[in-house]
C-alpha cells in the first residue's frame, strides 16, 4: 500500500502524542486499552508510521487532558501529514527525468 502524505509532520505527530500521553501519566496499553484500540496501532501512531485521522487525534487529546491549543496544533499536524508533499507536483517531470537517465545509462 502506498502512503501519501508527508511523513515530517506525521513523525512530530506522532511525537508529540506520545509526550502528552506521558506527561499525562498514562502507559501505552492503558491508552491502547481507553481508546479500544491495538497496542500495535497506538506504536504505529506515536512513531509516525501511520496516518491519524483527525478525529483520533481529538480523541487521545481528550484522553490525556490536552489544552484546547495544543489540541488544535496536533489536528493540523495530523490533516498536514495527509497532504502530499511538494514533489508530488513534480511527479511527471521526475518520471521523464528518470526515464531519460535510464535510456542514457543504456546508450
Amino acid at each position: 500500500m502506498t502512503e501519501v502524505g508527508s511523513t515530517v509532520p506525521r513523525r512530530e505527530l506522532g511525537r508529540l502524542l506520545r509526550q502528552a500521553r506521558e506527561q499525562a501519566g498514562i502507559g501505552l496499553e492503558a491508552a491502547a486499552s481507553d481508546l479500544e484500540w491495538s497496542r500495535a496501532k497506538m506504536y504505529r501512531i506515536e512513531s509516525g508510521q501511520t496516518p491519524v485521522r483527525t478525529l483520533d487525534v481529538d480523541q487521545m487529546c481528550r484522553l490525556y487532558g490536552a489544552p484546547p491549543d495544543m489540541t488544535e496544533v496536533l489536528v493540523s499536524l495530523a490533516k498536514e501529514s495527509k497532504s502530499k508533499g511538494w514533489y508530488h507536483a513534480y511527479g511527471e517531470v521526475i518520471r521523464k527525468l528518470m526515464q531519460g537517465i535510464k535510456e542514457r545509462r543504456h546508450d
